[in-house]
């Protein structure tokens, strides 16, 4: 949460029960994926300049839902 990063665009790596239904919602974009039968999931996520907040929330077969959210700040040039 709050990682500092220059690239445009980043993976995201995440995991839920097997099968789930994941929604990740980012400044950019609505991502609607599913959570393979390890529970594993992933994405690419386009990033703005400036502030990214990024929620997941993942729905299993049960309708069940958990969610969670980061911010990840994309700037042009890194302090040393």
């Amino acid at each position: 949460n709050n990682s500092v990063v220059t690239e445009s665009r980043i993976t995201l790596i995440g995991s839920a029960k097997a099968s789930s239904i994941v929604a990740i919602i980012t400044e950019s974009d609505d991502i609607i994926t599913t959570a393979v039968n390890t529970g594993n999931f992933s994405s690419i996520i386009n990033l703005i300049s400036g502030e990214n907040f990024i929620t997941v929330t993942a729905v299993d077969e049960r309708q069940a839902t958990t969610s969670s959210s980061i911010t990840v700040i994309r700037t042009t040039t890194l302090l040393e």
